[in-house]
């Protein structure tokens, strides 16, 4: 079974690229085990915005969680220069791929999707309240401090833009206590992972 993994402990080098199929080139991660989809934990963030199936988390106490972004960033671009002629049928220059390409990351803020089916209704897993019990997105507000599960499920390509797709899988809600605001200083352990923990 996948299971989700504290982001500190992915190997960037382990990350996997496969072929594009219906526009998307899907990621995984061999963790010398099994290779399986790319699953991490965030550490604890704050919500910015909802708006349109979309999270928005502020970034700026947390720049090791940015810089592990950023390096995804840059795998994901270089995979798409090294593999264009065969992706794309042409190659494409270093340049021009920089510049189609759209981070998920914009001013210290990340953005992450919250998948919908075809009614557009809602399909997370599971959202935890601060008292671990189930509750709804609209718990989630401005400021609220939240952990996530990623699926971070590949590069999407459409028309002359590349972006990641990164699915929210899971989200549990913390108390807005400034001691629990995961940044570099203060070190999240993997018992976390899972949102397993007894906070």
């Amino acid at each position: 079974m996948s299971r989700y993994m504290n982001h500190k402990n992915l190997k960037i080098q382990n990350i996997i690229y496969k072929d594009p199929i219906d526009k998307i080139s899907i990621i995984f991660h061999n963790n010398n085990l099994n290779v399986e989809p790319l699953l991490f934990t965030t550490p604890i963030l704050v919500v910015k915005d909802i708006i349109n199936n979309r999270i928005v988390l502020d970034l700026i106490n947390n720049t090791q969680f940015h810089d592990f972004i950023k390096m995804i960033d840059e795998l994901n671009i270089t995979n798409c220069y090294y593999n264009s002629k065969k992706w794309f049928k042409k190659e494409l220059s270093l340049s021009l791929i920089e510049e189609y390409y759209k981070s998920p990351i914009s001013n210290n803020l990340v953005e992450f999707m919250l998948p919908v089916n075809s009614n557009k209704e809602l399909q997370l897993d599971y959202i935890l309240d601060k008292n671990k019990k189930y509750t709804n997105v609209h718990s989630i507000k401005e400021d609220s401090l939240v952990k996530l599960n990623i699926k971070y499920v590949g590069i999407q390509f459409k028309g002359t833009s590349f972006f990641p797709k990164i699915e929210v899988k899971s989200i549990k809600i913390y108390n807005s206590i400034k001691k629990h605001i995961d940044n570099d200083s203060s070190d999240n352990d993997s018992s976390d992972n899972d949102f397993t923990d007894e906070d």
